[in-house]
C-alpha cells in the first residue's frame, strides 16, 4: 500500500561542498537501509526557476534534509528548495532534519560569515526573493539538527546517527500494510468524512468488529494517510498481548518515547506513567493508533482523557469489544463487517492465483472456499496462501477439512475473544455454535433460565464482543468460522473422544453415540433431527445414560416405529430425560404420557404434526414449563388448564383446526406472548384482562373470528398483529394500549375503523384493509411513526392520515405518481397502480430519520 509519498527522504545540498563527502556517504547509507531517497544534483539544473519535477520531489518526500555548508546560500536553487521545505513543513507536516556541515547554526540563522557574503551577491539580481530566503534559513536553523563541529565526531559516526534518526522517524510516520487490499476505500472515505472537520478538535475514532475482520489494516491505512498532519505519531500494536508480556508500563514507555522522539527511562509503575504522559504530551498535536485495546484500565493508563494531548490530536482505537468504543469520549464508532461475496472472491484469488478472478477450472472451487470463510479476510488470506503450497490433487480434501475446523492461524486469532469470556459466557457461546444458530434468542433464553448461566448478560457480552449478532427477527447469528471454532473446542475438550462430548450436532454421530454403551452420560445436547432407530434406543437401551440430555429435537413418524412395543417401552422408562430442558417432538405417540418422562426441568415443549393426538392434559404437570408450542394438532379441541404453571409465559397454537375451547388462557397471568395462528373455529377471544404482562399478541388466519370485545388490561402490549381476519369488522378503542409500538392489520378486508390514540406507535401496517375509512387520530398517533405501509385501501383518503410533519417535496421519483414526503422520507403512490414496488428505504440518502411509507390509493 502506498503511503501517499514518492520518497522517504529529500536531500538538498551544494554540490561542490559536500557531494563527494558527507552527501555521498549519507545517500549510500540511506539506500542501504532501504530508504527511498531523492538526491538533488545541482549540476543537472538549467534555467533560473526550480523545475516542476524538483518541486514535486520536495513535496512528495516525508523527510527533507538540507545539508548547510559554506557555499549553500550561494545557490539560488538550494534556497528555493529550502523555501519549499518550509511550506511543506507548515502545510503537510513534512519533517525537516537539518545538517550543519562546517558552519554553525548561528551563521545560518543570522546570515553571517559566508552566508552574508552570498546574500550581498544575490541582492542585486534576486532582490524580490531575499526576504523569503532569509526567513526560511532562520526557520530551519532553529530546528533540532546535527552540527559536525560539535563533539569532534567523525563523518562516519555522524552519518550513522543521522540514518538511525531517519529510520526512527519513518517508523512512526508510516506503517506497513499488505499490498492485497480489497474493498477498503469505502470504509476509509466514510471514516474520513467523520474524522475531518475542525483541526483544533481532539477526536477519537473507535473501530470494532470480530477478530480477523481487518480492523488493524483499516486503522493503519487511515493512520498513514493522516500522519503527515501531525508533529508526532505513535502506533501501539497488539495492546492485549503486549501488556501481558511487558506490562502496561512498557506500553506507556513506548508511547512517551515515540512522541518525544527519544528513549525514555524505565517507568516504575502505571501512576508514574500517567503523570508523565499528562505533563510531557499535553501540548503536542499527536496521532495515536492503539491496536486491540480490550480493557478500560489500559485506556485509562494510555490516553485517559482527550485533554492529555494537544489541540488537533487524533486517536484511533481498534477493539473486539464494543464496550470499549461505546463511550462518550469516542467521537465516531465504526463497526467493520465481513466482506461480501465479490470482495471475498477477489481477495482470495489475489492470494491463491495472483489475480482478481479464478480461471474457469477453479470458479466453482473458489466459490466454495469463499462461502466457507464467511467473508473473513484473515481466513481468505490464510487459505489463499496455503493452497499454492499444496498439491492441487488434495485441494478438495483441504476444503472439506476447513469446513469443519478453521486453519490454526485463524483459530488462534478467533480464540482470543473466546478466552476473554468467563465460564458462563463460554458455555453459552458453545451452545450457540453447536446448536442454536438461527434460533429465536427469546426462546433460547428460556432454555438457559434457572441454569445459573446468566444468559441475558452472556448474550449481551457475546454481542458486544462481535461473537454473535441478533437480527431483526431476533434470530441468533454466528459467523461460520466462529461456529467451526466452537465445535472444535468441544471436540478438543474431550480429547477427540466422541463418547465424552457434551454436545452432538451431527445426525449420524449423534445416532452412533447414543447406540454406544459408554460415555453417554456426558451428553447434554443432541443434534436436532433423529430417526426411529435413535428413538428405539431412547426407549430400550439403558436410557439412564441420557440423564444429562437437555436439548434434543426428535422427529419420528408412526409408520416407521421400529417395534410394535415401542410406545410401551418408552412409557415404562419413567427416569428418562430427567434433566431435559427443551423437547421438540414431531409425531408424538398417542400412548405415551408426557409426565412419565420425569420432565420436571423441561422449559420448552414443542409438539408438532401430531395428526392423531387428542389429549394433552398431562402437560399440566410440567412445573418448569415456560414455552408451549402446539402446531398441527388437528384433533385437539380443548386447551388444558395451565394456570398452575407459575413460570409459564409463552403460548403458540397453530393449525389446530378443531380447537374451540381457549378459556384456560384467561388464567395465565404471567403470559408475555400469545400466538394464535390458523384456529378456524375461533369466533372470539377469551377475556384477556388478567394478562397484565402480555407484550405480544398475534392473531392471524383465524377466518371465523368476527369480533374482539376488549383489550382492557393489556397496558404493557407492545406488538399487536391481527392479520388475515376477513370477518372482523370493528376493533375496540385502542387508547388504553399506551405502550403499543407495532400494529399490523394487514388483509382485514372488512375492518371499517381503527379508533383511539396510540402515542407510542412506530410501525403501522394496514395493507389490504379495503373497507377502512378511518385510521386512529393522526395528530396524536403519528408522532413517533417510523414505518407506515398502506396499499389496497380503496376507501381511505390521504387527508385521513395527513399530519403537519408530512410535506410533499418537489421531487418526483420513479414515475409521475410517486411523490416523496421530504421531512420524514415517506413515499406516497397516489394512483394505486402499484404496491410493494414503491417501498422506499431512505437509509443512506441523506434523510435524518428512517421513516418509510408504502402507500397506494385510488383517487375516488
Amino acid at each position: 500500500m502506498s503511503s501517499g509519498y514518492d520518497y522517504d527522504v529529500f536531500l538538498s545540498f551544494r554540490g561542490p561542498d559536500t557531494r563527494s563527502g558527507i552527501t555521498n556517504s549519507l545517500y549510500t547509507r540511506l539506500l542501504g537501509a532501504r530508504i527511498h531517497t531523492f538526491k538533488d544534483d545541482e549540476e543537472l539544473r538549467v534555467g533560473e526557476e526550480v523545475a516542476p519535477e524538483l518541486l514535486k520531489a520536495t513535496r512528495q518526500s516525508k523527510i527533507a534534509i538540507p545539508i548547510f555548508s559554506k557555499g549553500y546560500a550561494s545557490s539560488k536553487w538550494c534556497l528555493n528548495e529550502l523555501v519549499q521545505m518550509v511550506e511543506c513543513n507548515e502545510t503537510r507536516k513534512q519533517r525537516i532534519m537539518p545538517i550543519f556541515y562546517d558552519v554553525t547554526p548561528a551563521e545560518v540563522r543570522h546570515q553571517i560569515g559566508s552566508y552574508e557574503e552570498a546574500f550581498l551577491l544575490h541582492e542585486e539580481k534576486f532582490g524580490a526573493n531575499i526576504s523569503k530566503w532569509k526567513a526560511a534559513l532562520n526557520h530551519v536553523a532553529n530546528l533540532n539538527g546535527w552540527d559536525n563541529l560539535k563533539n569532534n565526531r567523525g563523518e562516519g559516526e555522524l552519518v550513522d546517527e543521522i540514518v538511525q534518526a531517519v529510520i526512527a522517524e519513518l517508523k512512526t510516520a508510516y506503517l506497513l500494510v499488505t499490498d492485497y487490499l480489497v474493498g477498503v476505500e469505502n470504509h476509509v472515505m466514510e471514516i474520513n468524512t467523520m474524522m475531518c472537520g475542525d483541526t483544533e478538535d481532539i477526536r477519537i475514532l473507535g473501530i470494532h468488529g470480530m477478530g480477523g475482520v481487518g480492523k488493524t489494516t483499516l486503522a493503519k491505512i487511515i493512520y498513514n494517510r493522516m500522519s503527515h498532519h501531525f508533529e508526532a505519531c505513535c502506533f501501539l500494536s497488539n495492546i492485549r498481548g503486549t501488556s501481558e508480556v511487558k506490562g502496561i508500563e512498557g506500553l506507556q514507555n513506548q508511547l512517551i518515547s515515540d512522541i518525544l522522539k527519544r528513549k525514555w527511562s524505565s517507568i516504575s509503575n502505571v501512576e508514574e506513567g500517567i503523570k508523565i504522559i499528562k505533563e510531557r504530551l499535553s501540548g503536542k498535536k499527536v496521532l495515536l493508533l492503539l491496536d486491540d485495546l480490550d480493557q478500560m484500565t489500559h485506556w485509562d493508563a494510555l490516553i485517559g482523557k482527550p485533554a492529555w494531548f494537544g489541540l488537533g490530536s487524533k486517536i484511533i482505537i481498534t477493539s473486539r469489544n464494543r464496550d470499549i468504543v461505546d463511550v462518550p469520549e469516542v467521537f465516531y464508532s465504526y463497526e467493520l463487517m465481513s466482506m461480501n461475496f465479490n470482495q471475498s472472491l477477489r481477495l482470495f484469488c489475489k492470494h491463491a492465483f495472483g489475480g482478481d478472478y479464478p480461471s474457469d477450472d477453479y470458479v466453482a472451487f473458489s466459490a466454495e472456499v469463499v462461502k466457507s470463510t464467511g467473508g473473513l479476510p484473515l481466513a481468505l488470506e490464510a487459505i489463499g496462501k496455503l493452497l499454492p503450497r499444496r498439491s492441487k490433487d488434495i485441494w478438495d480434501v483441504i476444503l472439506k477439512k476447513l469446513k469443519q475446523v478453521p486453519l490454526n492461524e485463524v483459530k488462534r486469532m478467533l480464540k482470543i475473544s473466546y478466552d476473554a469470556l468467563d465460564d458462563w459466557q463460554k458455555h453459552i457461546f458453545l451452545d450457540i455454535a453447536c446448536l442454536f444458530t438461527g434460533f429465536d434468542q427469546r426462546i433460547v433464553l428460556h432454555s438457559w433460565k434457572d441454569s445459573n448461566l446468566f444468559p441475558e448478560e452472556g448474550l449481551e457480552v457475546l454481542r458486544k464482543m462481535s461473537l454473535i449478532k441478533i437480527d431483526e427477527d431476533n434470530k441468533l447469528w454466528m459467523h461460520n468460522q466462529l461456529r467451526c471454532l466452537g465445535r472444535d473446542i468441544v471436540r478438543q475438550e474431550c480429547d477427540k473422544e466422541q463418547e465424552k462430548q457434551t454436545r452432538l450436532w451431527n445426525h449420524e454421530e449423534g445416532l452412533d453415540e447414543v447406540m454406544e454403551t459408554k460415555g453417554t452420560k456426558k451428553i447434554e445436547a443432541l443434534c436436532r433431527k433423529f430417526d426411529p432407530e435413535l428413538l428405539y434406543y431412547f426407549a430400550n437401551e439403558e436410557v439412564e445414560r441420557l440423564s444429562n440430555l437437555r436439548c434434543p429435537e426428535v422427529r419420528v413418524y408412526q409408520d416407521n416405529w421400529p417395534l410394535n412395543d415401542f410406545p410401551a417401552n418408552l412409557q415404562n422408562n419413567a427416569l428418562m430425560l430427567s434433566k431435559l430442558r427443551w423437547l421438540s417432538w414431531h409425531h408424538y405417540p398417542l400412548e405415551v404420557k408426557i409426565t412419565n418422562f420425569s420432565m420436571k426441568n423441561t422449559v420448552i415443549l414443542y409438539l408438532g404434526r401430531c395428526p392423531s393426538l387428542i389429549d394433552v392434559q398431562s402437560i399440566e404437570g410440567l412445573a418448569s414449563l415456560r414455552i408451549l408450542k402446539l402446531i398441527e394438532v388437528p384433533l385437539l379441541e380443548r386447551l388444558p388448564d395451565l394456570s398452575s404453571l407459575k413460570k409459564f409465559n409463552e403460548l403458540h397454537l397453530g393449525h389446530c383446526h378443531n380447537l374451540i375451547d381457549l378459556q384456560s388462557i384467561e388464567g395465565l397471568g404471567n403470559l408475555t406472548t400469545l400466538k394464535l395462528i390458523e384456529i378456524p373455529l375461533l369466533k372470539g377471544l377469551p377475556n384477556l384482562s388478567n394478562l397484565k404482562k402480555l407484550t405480544q399478541l398475534h392473531l392471524q388466519y383465524c377466518h371465523g373470528l368476527t369480533e374482539i370485545e376488549s383489550f382492557e388490561g393489556l397496558e404493557n402490549l407492545v406488538m399487536l398483529k391481527l392479520g388475515e381476519l376477513p370477518l372482523l369488522q370493528r376493533l375496540p378503542n385502542l387508547s388504553n394500549l399506551k405502550k403499543l409500538a407495532q400494529l399490523d392489520l394487514r388483509q382485514c378486508h372488512n375492518l371499517v375503523k381503527i379508533q383511539g390514540r396510540l402515542e407510542s406507535l412506530e410501525d403501522l401496517c394496514i395493507q389490504g384493509c379495503r373497507s377502512l375509512d378511518e385510521v386512529l387520530d393522526p395528530a396524536s398517533s403519528f408522532k413517533k411513526l417510523k414505518s407506515l405501509r398502506i396499499h389496497d385501501c380503496k376507501k381511505l383518503h390521504l387527508d385521513k392520515i395527513w399530519v403537519s410533519k408530512f410535506e410533499i417535496s418537489d421531487g418526483v421519483y420513479g414515475n409521475s405518481t410517486c411523490l416523496l414526503l421530504s421531512k420524514i422520507g415517506i413515499c406516497v403512490c397516489l394512483l394505486g397502480k402499484r404496491s410493494s414496488s414503491c417501498y422506499y428505504n431512505m437509509n443512506g440518502i441523506g434523510f435524518s430519520t428512517n421513516t418509510t411509507l408504502n402507500f397506494v390509493q385510488n383517487k375516488s
